[in-house]
């Protein structure tokens, strides 16, 4: 997906609802997983998206689960001068990884990919 200036916005990595979505966000948590390796082919996109949806037949509903990391850096916090390190020099899958989890520990978030909530 692109912005208004035709610029990376979001990668979308699709799963069925709950058990490859759930293991498909285990593996995102312990080494950036499927979801990092697509960001190394676009490095310049804002944001992840780990999705997955069904319809529920019974009650009539969609149900979704979606788990969105922020790929943007943080020029305020870059500006602490501590020890982090910027998604834009990150050259591989792991450094890419490794930049989430050091901003994460950082600003004492204890989910590592922290997320916006979801609806599950």
């Amino acid at each position: 997906m692109k912005n208004q200036k035709d610029k990376p916005l979001l990668i979308i990595e699709r799963k069925t609802y709950e058990k490859e979505f759930n293991k498909a966000w285990k593996d995102t948590q312990e080494d950036g997983g499927q979801l990092f390796t697509y960001v190394q082919q676009i490095s310049e996109t804002d944001f992840l998206c780990l999705y997955a949806s069904e319809f529920d037949d019974k009650n009539n509903i969609p149900l979704t689960q979606q788990k969105i990391i922020s790929h943007k850096d943080n020029k305020k916090i870059l500006e602490r001068g501590e020890e982090l390190k910027s998604y834009k020099k990150a050259s591989n899958v792991r450094k890419r990884f490794s930049v989430l989890r050091k901003l994460a520990s950082s600003l004492n978030i204890a989910t590592v990919p922290f997320t916006f909530p979801s609806n599950e």
